[in-house]
């Protein structure tokens, strides 16, 4: 069970940091990560357009499926 945790921790931490690079990838910053047990949250100074918004956003969930393609033949 605590090794089920673990890798829960983990895995929600690998998601924010999806969009902390994400946003750094657009030219936004993004210096503060919050882990809480329900979930995270990435604070992202962002620039005003739509692409990065975009990208931000879909930086986590891009990390989950990077994840679900890595652990599935396990």
């Amino acid at each position: 069970m605590l090794a089920l945790m673990g890798l829960l921790f983990f895995s929600v931490l690998l998601h924010e940091f999806g969009h902390c690079f994400a946003a750094r990838s657009v030219d936004g910053e993004a210096n503060e990560v919050l882990l809480w047990p329900l979930g995270g949250l990435a604070k992202c100074e962002l620039p005003h357009s739509a692409w990065a918004h975009f990208v931000t956003a879909a930086g986590g969930p891009a990390v989950n499926v990077l994840l679900c393609g890595i652990s599935g033949p396990f």
